[in-house]
Order: structure tokens, then sequence, then C-alpha cells
């Protein structure tokens, strides 16, 4: 009785499906080795079973050790079949497939693509976004993976040995991505970059590589796009992006000018009236209170004026762009670090405001309020 090693057994049983079979060969070929690895997995099921640290757990132990002692000793002196079936598990570094438990801990809440003990996890979508472009990718890449796999296995003349050094050259190239470390922190960016990985922290730097050479090729190859869908998703997504901070960098500027701007403007001269009328009462009244409000004040809207102006000015520069990707990077250069700038100052007169006159809820009204 025989089993082929190929990769077309493996794609078709799986792993645990083509070991278990490996493991039913040898039995029939050597039946006293069938009967030590059916006494290995009682043993193994007993010691799950038992409390840990008690002298039944030693002795289970102490008995399961002898057995697998028993059991190498046994393959090492067979030959023929039964040795090849034993030198694959020894190739691969086990003689038995053992069971995994789910992993029942929390998932790394840092990463954006966390394993959380049977599968990879994403991190929430924004509303109005889907995870189908990213599952095309994902999809792809394993894909490829899979193929190159296939092909350095079925053209090998010692599967066992070629599957045991796949593994460990695949372990070997790629296991710098691996971090279950904390993904914010910045010794983590140092690392990454360190080892060789991108960081690519806008769109406007990730749409690029969309149309990379070795990109159009791979889905090409897979025949998932044409080069020119890919270009055609590679424009579509700038486009998008620009639009977007189009929108949000016009509006940001008109709501500080038409209703930020009125609002703090009415407070500051309420306050300023407030000043006069106490010193017609009497020049005596302290009104230092009122006064330093009222110096902050202009020296935040001094900033507001400043940050919308710069804004706009930002805008209009923007407007004489052609190219998608000449527009994107100066919206993450010039019109997203001008809208930071603008904030900053809003911010500061939100945080001195009387709530009667500032036009928008508050953070507080919006989590507290119903």
């Amino acid at each position: 009785m025989g089993i082929e090693f190929n990769a077309d057994t493996l794609a078709s049983k799986g792993l645990k499906g083509f070991l278990g079979d490996v493991r039913t060969a040898i039995s029939n070929l050597n039946p006293t080795i069938g009967s030590l690895l059916t006494k290995q997995d009682e043993l193994t099921e007993k010691l799950k079973k038992t409390k840990k640290g008690s002298d039944a757990y030693k002795e289970l132990s102490k008995e399961l050790k002898k057995t697998n002692s028993d059991l190498q000793t046994l393959t090492s002196a067979s030959d023929g079949s039964v040795n090849q079936f034993a030198t694959l598990f020894g190739k691969i570094g086990i003689h038995t497939l053992p069971e995994f438990k789910q992993d029942t801990t929390d998932r790394n809440r840092t990463s954006s693509f966390a394993f959380t003990g049977n599968k990879f996890e994403f991190r929430m979508l924004g509303s109005n976004k889907d995870i189908a472009c990213t599952n095309v990718i994902l999809n792809t890449a394993v894909a490829e993976e899979l193929c190159q796999f296939a092909d350095q296995l079925e053209q090998a003349e010692d599967f066992q040995t070629a599957l045991h050094a796949l593994i460990k050259q695949t372990i070997h190239q790629h296991k710098r991505i691996i971090f279950n470390g904390d993904g914010y922190t910045d010794a983590w960016v140092k690392e990454a970059e360190k080892r060789g990985l991108l960081n690519l922290k806008t769109t406007a730097d990730a749409l690029p590589h969309y149309i990379d050479e070795k990109n159009l090729r791979l889905f090409e190859k897979h025949k998932v796009y044409t080069r020119v869908e890919v270009a055609a998703r590679y424009e579509i997504g700038l486009s998008n992006y620009n639009q977007v901070i189009r929108i949000e960098s016009l509006t940001m500027s008109r709501i500080a000018k038409t209703q930020i701007l009125p609002a703090v403007l009415k407070y500051s001269k309420d306050l300023s009236d407030e000043v006069l009328q106490k010193r017609m009462v009497s020049k005596d009244i302290d009104t230092s209170s009122e006064e330093a409000i009222i110096k902050q004040l202009s020296s935040y809207i001094k900033d507001l004026y400043h940050g919308y102006t710069a804004l706009d000015e930002a805008i209009a520069h923007r407007d004489e762009l052609t190219s998608n990707q000449e527009i994107a990077n100066y919206n993450r250069d010039v019109i997203l670090p001008a809208m930071a700038v603008l904030r900053e100052g809003a911010d500061a007169l939100e945080r001195i405001c009387a709530k009667s006159y500032w036009p928008f809820p508050t953070y507080g009204d919006l989590l507290y309020s119903f």
C-alpha cells in the first residue's frame, strides 16, 4: 500500500488528511508501529483530561515519552515503505499531527490585519468603505505564493526533502512581516524600517504601487485584471481621494469664515461691551478677567483668520494643477497640513467660547445629550 507524495494530494486532502493517510499506511505495513501510534493517541487524550502536576499526569507523561521513544526506535530500524513514511514525518519535524486548540485570546487591537487563532481579521472599516478591493489583492497574492510552492514541489525529485527545504526557506524569507507587539508605537515604525518593510502612510503614497510593473504582471498572470483595468482603478482611487479632500477643504474654509468667525466676534463684542458698562458704573470694578478672555479671543481669531486665508491660497494653487497624482501629492503635502493648522485655531476658540454663542454641538453634546 502506498501514498503518492505530491502537491495535488496535499491540495485535495489537506495536511491533516494527508498525514492521516500516511499513518494508516504505516499501520498496515507494520502492525506493531500501528499499535504504538494508537497507544500514543490514547495517552495524549488521557493527558488532556488529567490535572497537570498530579502523580497520574506524571505517570502518563512518562509512559507517553517511552511510547514515543519506542516509535522512533522502530521506525529507524524499519526499511522500505515504512522508513519512507517515517522519513516524511521526520523531515517536517513531527511524528504525529497534534490537535491545535483555537486561540481564545483577544486579537491584537493595534494590528490592522491581526491573526486571531484560526483566521485573519481586519480592523473596522469606514462606513463608506468595503473590503472587496483588499480581498482581491490578498487572494491574488496568496494564489501566486501557492503557485510558486506547487511549481517547486511538483518538479522535485525528492518530495520530502523539497517540502522540508521549502518550509524552512519560506519562514526564513518572510518571518520579518510577523509582529505581535504594539503597532501604535514609534518603536515599531523604526523596527519595520529596519526589517525593510514599506510604510505607506497616505493614499497618495500607496496608490502609485497599484501600477508597479511587478503588480501588473501578477494581475495579468492570474487573469484577475488587465493592465488597463489596473490603471483605471488607480486613476479612480486618485480621483476619489482628491475629490473628497477638495470638498472637505472648501467646506472647512467656508465654515470658518461664515459660522465660527461671526460667532466668536459676537462673543468678543459682548464681552467688550460688558467691560465698558462695568467701567461706566465704577472705575474701581475689576475687569481683568474679561480683558484676559478678550485678548485670548483676539489672538485665536487672528490664528483662525490666517488659517483660512492660507488654506484658500493653497486651494487656489491646487486648482491650477492637472495631473491626478500631482494633485494627490499636493493635497497630502500642503492642503491637509493647512487644514490641520486651521483646525487648531478653531479648536482653541471652541474651548473658550461660551456655549450659547458656539454654532455647533460640542463633543460633550454629541456624547452625553439626548
